[in-house]
């Protein structure tokens, strides 16, 4: 397991507050929630994994992800960390991993550098982890 810290709640508001100001409206609150699932996968030990979601919080993900408007690109990776909550034990590292380097790169696209450095350094947190 990566030794591996979250950051410290000061800069957690920061990052969250830039990442709703980047992203706008009710997408904000998706990239956070994705972003705070990163960070209870790696911060988990494997065999707990399985554990980190209760059982319904992949049918209310996939529910909220339907109440969003979000870019075509990044409905595929929202909905693998809506799905990480059916199933956390599982391998998931490729998929997270992925997930997180696609958000980067919409996010460059659309000049938001906070929400791109952010799943730039999750994605990085994920390789490591795997």
């Amino acid at each position: 397991m990566t030794a591996w810290a979250p950051p410290p709640a000061a800069a957690c508001v920061v990052q969250r507050a830039l990442l709703c100001a980047e992203a706008g409206g009710t997408l904000g609150p998706r990239l956070c929630a994705a972003l705070d699932d990163v960070w209870k996968w790696v911060a988990a030990c494997p065999p707990l994994r399985p554990f980190l979601f209760p059982p319904a919080a992949a049918a209310e993900r996939r529910r909220a992800l339907r109440g969003v408007v979000v870019d075509e690109p990044l409905r595929a990776p929202l909905a693998v960390f809506a799905a990480l909550a059916e199933d956390a034990g599982r391998d998931d590292g490729a998929r997270l991993h992925h997930a997180c380097r696609r958000i980067a790169a919409w996010a460059d696209g659309r000049g938001a550098p906070c929400t791109a450095a952010a799943f730039r350094r999750a994605a990085r947190l994920v390789a490591e982890e795997g």
